[in-house]
């Protein structure tokens, strides 16, 4: 809970940034900036994937003999492979 409130914390105040600067640069008045802040920390709050534990994306690392078959299969010229078995 404290990671939750510690980045929407963050998000608000680069929001807040943001807004100021945008707003600023436009020549819109300096209160419109909260807006930006409000929409970006309540959007990080309430985001189901960015705090339920299924949302952990998993990767699948290939070993490499896998990757350099796969890589032998693939043809780019129709001479390249008798060039290579000539390298070895």
């Amino acid at each position: 809970m404290i990671r939750r409130l510690l980045v929407t914390g963050l998000w608000f105040l680069a929001g807040w940034s943001a807004g100021a600067l945008s707003f600023g640069l436009g020549g819109l008045p300096p209160v419109l900036a909260i807006l930006p802040a409000i929409i970006s920390a309540t959007w990080v709050w309430l985001d189901p994937r960015a705090w339920s534990p299924a949302a952990k994306v998993t990767r699948r690392v290939r070993p490499a003999d896998e990757v350099a078959a796969d890589l032998d299969k693939r043809v780019v010229a129709p001479g390249a492979h008798a060039e290579r078995e000539s390298l070895r």
